[in-house]
């Protein structure tokens, strides 16, 4: 049997989809589940899972790590539920020095009421030197202009997805 030969192809692609010094994967797979995990907590009303996708940049922005809260929990009650939650296509993933990024497109249908909303939107996704997990950030609050304020290493040539929201 050929276990070692096995077992060391096995690490080497564990090596290749992992961020060098952080353990932490970089897939398709692995960004798009803590998308889909982060976005389903939103409508969950799950505010802890939520923070703890948050970058901390957007917690810093929001005044703290209880004033962001205190800014989700009424999101929280919203009565909105997914009726369908996909990605249209794979993620981008762009390198700024130690720092990663992945935009990640989503597509899904909410239902609010009686009323039912078709939302094109992207998370981008930071992993910090370091980290051993991806946070995210609404792509609809990041555009061009605002980008490098958050994230001053951001790839200045990057153009990002449009997004929409629209009633069915």
């Amino acid at each position: 049997m050929h276990v070692l030969p096995v077992l060391l192809v096995s690490l080497l692609l564990l090596a290749a989809c992992s961020t060098p010094g952080t353990g932490a994967v970089v897939s398709d797979e692995q960004v798009q589940r803590d998308v889909d995990h982060c976005l389903r907590a939103v409508y969950r009303g799950d505010v802890d899972t939520v923070l703890r996708y948050l970058h901390p940049a957007i917690i810093e922005e929001l005044g703290g790590l209880e004033q962001a809260r205190a800014e989700l929990e009424p999101l929280a009650r919203q009565k909105k539920t997914v009726e369908s939650f996909g990605f249209p296509r794979p993620p981008d993933f762009l390198q700024a020095g130690a720092r990663r990024f992945a935009i990640v497109p989503t597509l899904m249908v909410l239902r609010a009421g009686d009323q039912r909303i078709e939302s094109l939107n992207y998370q981008v996704g930071v992993l910090d030197p370091g980290a051993s997990g991806w946070k995210y950030v609404d792509g609809s609050q990041i555009s061009s202009a605002n980008v490098r304020r958050l994230f001053p290493d951001f790839p200045a040539d990057y153009q990002f997805p449009s997004f929409y929201r629209r009633k069915l």
